[in-house]
């Protein structure tokens, strides 16, 4: 059975079933928030914003499997270039992911989303696959953007994907 979520929905098989974000500061590794969206902040035009560190937790399931997470709509182009990662990732892009087993301090990331997933396909070639920490959490995930037109407000629409049970 797959289960689903969006970064402020969740589909869920009952009601004791629920996704919790929470967002990590990477230099004294404690959990600074429970978290429904991401702020990247104030980006300069072409200039990457600070990384951030977030974990996803699913609550009321034994075990998840499969985590994907992919990029469903953006203001910006999401379009990776170079050689692909063997999580899906790419070299290059404008909306930056890692994702480690420990928490780690980053200045930069180096790869990418590759493209969207504009109908949160699980097969989705554009999604990046994201390995567990426990049975029901993921890795510390890292996300950044590069904002290369002058948008006024710019926004990104990320979805988890994964089997649970």
């Amino acid at each position: 059975m797959a289960g689903e979520t969006a970064n402020t929905t969740t589909l869920r098989p009952n009601d004791s079933v629920r996704v919790e974000m929470t967002e990590y500061d990477t230099e004294t590794g404690q959990e600074v928030r429970k978290i429904t969206s991401l702020n990247f902040g104030t980006a300069s035009l072409e200039k990457r914003s600070t990384p951030m560190a977030v974990k996803m937790n699913v609550i009321g399931v034994k075990k998840i499997t499969n985590i994907k997470l992919c990029i469903i709509e953006s203001s910006e182009i999401v379009s990776g270039t170079g050689t692909k990662n063997s999580d899906g990732s790419s070299e290059n892009g404008n909306f930056g992911i890692e994702h480690s087993s420990s928490l780690l301090t980053k200045t930069s990331l180096t790869s990418f989303f590759s493209g969207s997933n504009q109908t949160g396909s699980p097969s989705s070639e554009n999604n990046v696959y994201i390995d567990n920490s426990s049975n029901t959490e993921s890795e510390y995930v890292y996300f950044n953007a590069k904002m290369p037109n002058s948008v006024s407000r710019g926004y990104v629409i990320y979805k988890w994907i994964f089997d649970f049970s």
